[in-house]
């Protein structure tokens, strides 16, 4: 499944790149979900379940969230989606649907900063899909079928990728007897040479579809110049029959 795909010409690149910045009052500063710090310029377009939908104290903020950006993503970028769901009905022979009570993908937004050639990301396995209640709506997804993407709208001009290591983290629906929080605490724990990872180069305008279930991290940025961004709409997916569910 790692495969870069076709996706959007250098003008529609262009296109969206101009509207995510159009919708700046709409991001959210998500500087600590990578550092220690408030000013290290990573922003979102929309709410992601394994940052917003971990304490279920506090999932109603990913829940109501997820109903206001929804509307402003799919007025914006309806067209990008419905690119996307072509691709995947080509390339996977399954049709594309969403549950509108949870997040649709969204957008990744990091501006230049020295931070992003040190830094961009944990190794980690997407396993937040059990984090949401797919019974609630008559889905029955099996785990090994999970997907994950990145569309490239933008990169530094020294490029942009992901690593991927042939390794797992064994958590499954029964392993809930800790807490999601420990899980991914003990995820992150889990020593990975670097020798073993391969790195997968993005492109602009593709987008790259990989299993969310083997370790994976967003490649360091090798020099990110001042003018640099990084921009990628993210996703992930669990796949119904010929059916998959896209989610954020």
């Amino acid at each position: 499944m790692y495969q870069n795909i076709d996706l959007l010409t250098p003008e529609e690149c262009k296109d969206i790149r101009e509207k995510i910045f159009s919708l700046k009052d709409y991001w959210i500063n998500r500087a600590r979900a990578l550092s220690p710090f408030d000013d290290v310029p990573f922003y979102c377009i929309g709410v992601a379940s394994y940052i917003d939908c971990i304490d279920p104290a506090q999932d109603h903020y990913y829940f109501d969230n997820a109903k206001i950006m929804n509307k402003i993503i799919w007025e914006n970028f309806s067209d990008l989606f419905k690119k996307v769901e072509a691709v995947i009905k080509q390339e996977f022979g399954c049709e594309v649907r969403y549950i509108s009570d949870f997040a649709l993908p969204g957008f990744q937004i990091y501006l230049a900063d020295w931070y992003f050639e040190e830094f961009t990301g944990p190794k980690h396995c997407d396993f937040h899909h059990y984090l949401l209640d797919w019974s609630k709506y008559g889905i029955n997804f099996d785990p090994e079928e999970n997907m994950t993407f990145t569309a490239a709208i933008k990169l530094p001009k020294s490029g942009g990728g992901i690593y991927m290591w042939d390794k797992t983290y064994p958590y499954t629906k029964e392993a809930k007897s800790i807490s999601y929080e420990e899980h991914r605490n003990r995820m992150y724990g889990i020593e990975l040479l670097d020798e073993e990872r391969t790195h997968y180069k993005y492109e602009e305008g593709k987008i790259f579809f990989h299993t969310g279930n083997k370790y994976h991290q967003v490649a360091p940025i090798d020099v990110m110049e001042n003018d640099d961004e990084r921009l990628t709409l993210q996703g992930h997916a669990v796949r119904d029959k010929d059916i998959f569910y896209l989610f954020w």
